[in-house]
């Protein structure tokens, strides 16, 4: 069961990571614009993630 969690937790980040790569390439202008936007963004998702799961734990 470890491995099959940590195979799929493996496979989400990597999944991630792939649809942020299509997201700045989709965005490009020539500049560093969009590279900081996906940053600013997924930061701003792990801390919502983190905020939301902090509700759960007891």
């Amino acid at each position: 069961m470890p491995a099959s969690a940590s195979g799929l937790l493996g496979s989400m980040q990597f999944s991630v990571a792939a649809s942020a790569s299509a997201l700045v390439a989709f965005l490009h202008d020539g500049s560093a614009m969009p590279m900081a936007l996906v940053i600013v963004l997924c930061g701003a998702a792990a801390c919502g993630f983190a905020w939301w799961s902090k509700r759960f734990v007891v």
